[in-house]
């Protein structure tokens, strides 16, 4: 429906030439969707225009977040099933790490045009938030707890320690998202 208006737009106006919104809004029903100043070679070399204007989309490759969902899950399957030397440990709060973001590479396959601070940020609160609930009232999250094998995957242990390496995760995951970004 833009594209028509785009269209439209250029066929009335005919050129590059920067036009004055009043001009533009004898062609163009919805007024606000271009912006005093947009020319119309700007549409032709995909510049945003109007609301778009000056906002940056992200766009993230969803290739480059599988190949890294391909990389991690395997890796975090293997932390959780880590028997050597402070396997505890390891369990527990190295898993912290990846699990976030996992996470992360997951809503970003379903929303790609997400910027990857909020997002982390949202992630990194509702898992602080699922810890510090989980310890206020324990096992509200048993149903929710997840074996394989008899391993437990998710929902195991919950520790408010485990809020620093959710950090270390969101900060290590900004990198592998914004490695992702298509722009």
């Amino acid at each position: 429906m833009l594209s028509i208006r785009i269209l439209k737009i250029y066929l009335a106006l005919s050129g590059g030439a920067i036009y004055k919104e009043k001009e533009i809004q004898a062609v163009c029903e919805d007024a606000d969707e271009l912006n005093e100043g947009d020319t119309m070679a700007g549409v032709k070399e995909g510049k945003p225009m109007g609301r778009t204007a000056g906002k940056k989309i992200h766009l993230k490759s969803r290739r480059l977040l599988a190949q890294f969902l391909i990389i991690c899950v395997p890796l975090w399957l293997s932390i959780k099933f880590y028997s050597g030397p402070y396997h505890e440990m390891v369990r527990t709060y190295m898993a912290c790490i990846l699990f976030i973001i996992i996470s992360a590479l997951v809503v970003q396959m379903i929303v790609p045009t997400l910027r990857e601070t909020p997002l982390l940020i949202t992630l990194f609160l509702v898992l602080c938030a699922v810890e510090l609930v989980a310890r206020q009232f324990p096992g509200v999250f048993d149903p929710l707890s997840l074996a394989v094998a008899g391993q437990p995957i998710i929902g195991d242990v919950f520790s408010i320690n485990k809020i620093p390496y959710y950090g270390v995760g969101a900060f290590i995951g900004y990198f592998v998202l914004k490695a992702c970004r298509l722009n």
